[in-house]
C-alpha cells in the first residue's frame, strides 16, 4: 500500500547467467491494461512497441556495445551476488569466463528486437487480397496477448500480481 517499487520487477533473470524467454514477456497486468484502456493499447502501445523494436533492431551494430558493457555489469553484479567479494585480478579472470554468456546474452537481446520489428511485407497488393492478412506488428500483439493471458499471470509469483 505503498507505492514502493521492488527492485526485482527491473531485474533481468538468469539461467545460470544466461537471459532466457520468460512465460509471461513484460509485466502487463488487468490493472494496467485497464489503466492504460483499449485506446491506448490497440491505437499507441502496440505500434510505438512495433516501431521502438525495429529502430532498435536498425541500429543493432551501434546498440551492441551499449548492451554489452548493460549486460557485462549486470551479469558480473549477478555472479558477485552469488558468492564471495573478489579483486581486481579475481574480476578480470571472471570477465573472460563469462564472456560467452555476455555475448549469448547480447544475442538474445537482440533477437528480441529483430522479432518484435514490424514485419516487412514484400507485395502490398497481394497482402491487401489475401483472405487473413496479418498485421505488420503481429508477433508484438502476441507478445501482448501472452502478456495479459490470465492463466500465465497467475504462474508468476505473488510479487507480479495485479495488485503492485
Amino acid at each position: 500500500r505503498t507505492g514502493q517499487l521492488l527492485t526485482q520487477e527491473f531485474k533481468f533473470q538468469y539461467n545460470q547467467g544466461l537471459l532466457e524467454r520468460q512465460v509471461v514477456p513484460f509485466r502487463l497486468t488487468r490493472s494496467l491494461v485497464e489503466f492504460i484502456g483499449p485506446f491506448l493499447l490497440e491505437g499507441v502501445f502496440i505500434p510505438a512497441f512495433a516501431s521502438i523494436s525495429s529502430a532498435m533492431n536498425a541500429k543493432r551494430s551501434t546498440l551492441e556495445p551499449v548492451l554489452h558493457l548493460l549486460l557485462r555489469d549486470d551479469i558480473l553484479a549477478w555472479y558477485i551476488s552469488k558468492s564471495e567479494a573478489r579483486n581486481d585480478q579475481k574480476m578480470q579472470k571472471l570477465e573472460i569466463q563469462l564472456s560467452d554468456r555476455i555475448w549469448r546474452n547480447v544475442s538474445f537481446a537482440q533477437r528480441q528486437f529483430e522479432e518484435c520489428s514490424v514485419r516487412r511485407v514484400e507485395n502490398a497488393t497481394e497482402e491487401v487480397v489475401s483472405n487473413n492478412p496479418d498485421p505488420i506488428d503481429i508477433k508484438v500483439r502476441n507478445l501482448v496477448d501472452v502478456a495479459t493471458d490470465s492463466k500465465n499471470l497467475s504462474l508468476m509469483s505473488p510479487t507480479y500480481q495485479a495488485w503492485l
